[in-house]
């Protein structure tokens, strides 16, 4: 199955097979995804989501067939590479004994594009106070300032594994609508409610349908 894409397409993915040990995770996949496009993956559990987003983002790079992103193979990202993508996924530590200020400001030298005032225009839109501790963080908290340090660099990518599915509808749809820079390429398993399918194109793993925005 493969999504024509009318403009550029910063994801580029052909042919990609993966295997954990003698098992198939998915064969002969091929998709692209254009600049400032918002893709959700649909599919049961253990239909290869999180594995794709992980080779996307050169954390598994034993594959076969071709997955680009921004014209690099995905398997041979650069530190530059890297910098310029946004992760966050169900499980995402964060050091517990930093205060969200410190994680900040230990973050910001590691991406050139770190902007302080998008930054801080984030911290004070998900309510958040520089100087808790990520320790004592809710729940909603800790997945809020990892998304606070994901968007903070302006990245040209933003993978996000389920980090929000424990919240309520309303909060996600927010995020959706209000949060997501214009150019940015974002790929997300679908975590969201249907009535915020008219956003994003879906492109289902394990399923034989496709579902479409109108």
């Amino acid at each position: 199955m493969t999504i024509d894409a009318t403009r550029s397409a910063p994801i580029d993915v052909r042919d990609l097979s993966f295997k954990y040990g003698r098992r198939s995770v998915f064969e002969h996949m091929s998709f692209h995804v254009p600049e400032g496009a918002l893709y959700a993956l649909l599919g049961p559990n253990g239909a290869g989501k999180t594995t794709l987003m992980q080779i996307l983002i050169g954390i598994l790079r034993t594959y076969r067939g071709h997955a680009t992103v921004n014209g690099r193979e995905c398997a041979r990202l650069r530190v530059e590479d890297r910098q310029r993508m946004g992760y966050v996924a169900e499980g995402l530590k964060l050091p517990a004994w930093m205060r969200l200020e410190q994680l900040e400001a230990y973050l910001a030298p590691l991406y050139p594009t770190w902007d302080r005032s998008h930054a801080a225009s984030l911290r004070e839109r998900f309510e958040l106070d520089p100087k808790a501790k990520i320790s004592q963080m809710s729940r909603g908290q800790y997945m809020k300032s990892a998304l606070l340090c994901a968007l903070a660099p302006r990245p040209k990518l933003l993978v996000l594994d389920e980090p929000f599915r424990e919240w309520m509808s309303v909060s996600r749809t927010n995020l959706c609508a209000d949060c997501w820079p214009r150019r940015v390429v974002k790929v997300a398993p679908f975590c969201f409610p249907r009535m915020t399918l008219a956003s994003w194109s879906c492109w289902p793993i394990g399923w034989d349908f496709l579902v479409r925005s109108p």
